[in-house]
């Protein structure tokens, strides 16, 4: 089996390595996402920071998305990523974003 990485990179695994599972309903109809990775973004939880709960958003190249904490649990799928993040902001989580580091 081939698998690319989120960043490219390319590996091949021996086909005993896996196994056929049969997936629910709501993962078939919400697995067309075949190809590139996604665009990954990480969210944080606002009401206490120190805890780091985190969530995930994914934007898929047909710009579809979805997102889950991370727990686990359900996964939500949307139509935009927009739609992802009101929901996230909704339950009290702020996009992560890294700053660039400077020196000097």
């Amino acid at each position: 089996m081939r698998a690319v990485d989120e960043s490219g990179d390319d590996y091949l695994y021996p086909a005993g390595n896996f196994v056929a599972v049969d997936l629910p309903q709501a993962a078939v109809d919400f697995g067309g996402h075949l190809g590139r990775a996604p665009t990954v973004k990480w969210w944080l939880h606002d009401c206490d920071p120190t805890a780091l709960t985190w969530a995930r958003l994914r934007v898929f190249d047909d710009n579809t998305s979805d997102a889950c904490w991370n727990n686990g649990g359900t996964l939500y799928g949307f139509d935009e990523p927009r739609y992802a993040g009101y929901f996230l902001a909704e339950d009290e989580y702020r996009q992560f974003v890294r700053e660039p580091f400077n020196v000097g």
